[in-house]
């Protein structure tokens, strides 16, 4: 064998993770001076930068987080505002195609401009590129998959000038197989790659799991950010879930003009809390490295109430006690309660949120440190508490959901118990709450529960085959086990494989916060190090 061929490296999946990926990896060469290094990216989808997350055509589905959070450029914070300003024609990606001019069924009618926290949920078109609002606005899914799009052709300039040979691919790659000391990717399309020394699998989000029995009912909707105009506007409509992803798929149908009674079932959650308008740094006093690090002294592990006690006094004192642990604890929530979290959010009172936000560099290694049967409880009787809190939605949205509810059109039943289809082609479905039980009918059934996180029940060929041969473990916390530091699967026998890599959302059960920006860029960054490093020696 040939020791000084050039390395290969492929990733699969073109989404947020697998262009960070990119990225990473070519920064990573330049830096070590690696001058020869063959990158292979593989996406399935036709455009890049898409996924379950950013796919969506419709400006009324916005980034849940403000534009100045939302870099992919671990040395630029800003760098997605800095694109924003200049992007009114920014170029389309494609996957084994050329780049096109971005556009949607929609900006004819409904402009892809920046909904300002500080307004009316309408779509802002009078600002000016340097306004520093653009900061703080929220802007469509889509404009941020185009933003990916422009990453990664910068990417594409990077590895030219640091001799890296970059290629898109459009195919899926169906199971991988080792050949030797190198691995072997068999792909739909007839699609022949070369053999690779590393894969990386960026795989993104998994559809949801719940209610399969329902696919292919000509009124059940699996996908909440693909609801297009199949729903009439006189039908009664179920949303099962009231997480961030229900709000999206009101937000469709408030934008729509939809007229008829909405109502969303979960087991206890009710909708998530409101984001102020304004995000400003915040220093914990509480929940600190150093008092992580001292409560895990001589190998101990953290329990539940540890955490939440570190929590309940952060709050406590960014919102100068007016939020306290009773109010946090608190699932006695109802409808009328958003006016009062507008409320709140528009004056800005207190910093609950900015302190809830500044534990994110945090929240993998508080995680990692927590007690195996801590996570557990967690998981299975907190989570969603935890996400009403952590997960607020815009304020632009919750303006949306308030009108909805002030009209008489939006309810939330919480206390779900079971969903079924009707002889009349709609469907049923039972709660029980306080003791009673109530029946509703609908019309049309949203399924807004959200991604999955368990791989064994993912349709997906390629995390299918792995997990059957033990090249990839599933993680007893949710998602597929890797190491914590390095992104190395976890294989059947509990050892990193040292050719395959597993980044994304789907690390939920090591990093615990995986659909945050800044958790995967930080995980990318300490695995295009390892992975740059471990090649063999190229010419």
């Amino acid at each position: 064998m040939n020791a000084t061929r050039t390395p290969v490296v492929t990733v699969v999946g073109g989404g947020a993770c697998g262009i960070a990926t990119c990225a990473a990896l070519v920064r990573e060469a330049a830096a070590t001076g690696r001058t020869r290094l063959e990158l292979h990216l593989v996406e399935k989808q036709q455009r890049l930068g898409d996924g379950i997350a950013y796919a969506s055509p419709y400006d009324w589905h916005l980034l849940n987080m403000q534009a100045a959070t939302m870099s992919i450029c671990p040395n630029a914070p800003d760098d997605f505002v800095t694109w924003l300003q200049g992007s009114d024609h920014a170029p389309t990606a494609r996957a084994g195609g050329p780049a096109t001019n971005n556009s949607t069924p929609h900006q004819a009618a409904y402009a892809a401009a920046p909904y300002d926290a500080r307004a009316s949920a309408v779509p802002s078109t009078t600002r000016t590129a340097d306004d520093p609002t653009l900061h703080h606005a929220y802007f469509p899914r889509h404009r941020f998959a185009a933003y990916l799009r422009h990453r990664f052709s910068e990417t594409v300039r990077a590895a030219g000038q640091a001799g890296v040979r970059l290629e898109v691919h459009q195919a899926e790659v169906l199971d991988c197989h080792p050949w030797g000391q190198r691995l072997t990717l068999e792909c739909d399309r007839a699609l022949q790659l070369p053999s690779a020394d590393r894969a990386v699998l960026c795989l993104g989000d998994l559809p949801g799991p719940t209610h399969r029995e329902f696919v292919g009912h000509p009124r059940y909707h699996q996908d909440p950010w693909r609801l297009d105009d199949s729903i009439p506007h006189a039908a009664t409509v179920g949303i099962l879930g009231t997480s961030l992803s229900a709000v999206d798929a009101l937000a469709h149908l408030h934008a729509t003009g939809h007229t008829s009674p909405i109502h969303c079932f979960s087991r206890t959650r009710p909708f998530p809390m409101v984001q102020p308008p304004d995000i400003h740094p915040y220093t914990l006093r509480h929940l600190t490295e150093e008092r992580i690090a001292h409560l895990t002294a001589s190998h101990l592990r953290l329990t539940l109430v540890q955490v939440a006690d570190l929590i309940i006094e952060e709050i406590r004192d960014a919102t100068r006690g007016q939020i306290g642990a009773a109010r946090l604890v608190s699932r006695a929530r109802r409808h009328d309660d958003l006016a009062t979290d507008i409320e709140e959010a528009q004056s800005h009172s207190t910093n609950w949120y900015e302190a809830l936000d500044a534990t994110s560099p945090l929240a993998p290694s508080l995680w990692r440190a927590l007690h195996p049967r801590a996570k557990t409880e967690f998981l299975a009787h907190h989570q969603g508490l935890w996400a009403t809190w952590r997960h607020p939605m815009p304020l632009p949205n919750a303006r949306r959901l308030h009108n909805l509810i002030k009209t008489g059109q939006l309810h939330w039943h919480p206390g779900i118990k079971t969903v079924r289809a009707t002889r009349n082609g709609g469907f049923e479905v039972r709660c029980r709450h306080e003791g009673r039980y109530s029946q509703w009918h609908v019309d049309h059934l949203v399924n807004a529960i959200g991604t999955g996180f368990q791989p064994w029940l993912a349709a997906h060929p390629l995390l299918g085959a792995l997990l059957d041969r033990g090249v990839l473990t599933a993680h007893p916390h949710g998602g597929v086990d890797v190491d914590f530091d390095t992104l190395q699967a976890h294989t059947a026998g509990g050892q990193p494989d040292t050719h395959i890599y597993f980044v994304g959302p789907l690390t939920r059960g090591v990093h615990f916060y995986t659909n945050a920006v800044e958790t995967n860029l930080a995980n990318i960054t300490r695995m295009a190090t390892h992975l740059i490093r471990s090649l063999p020696p190229s010419e």
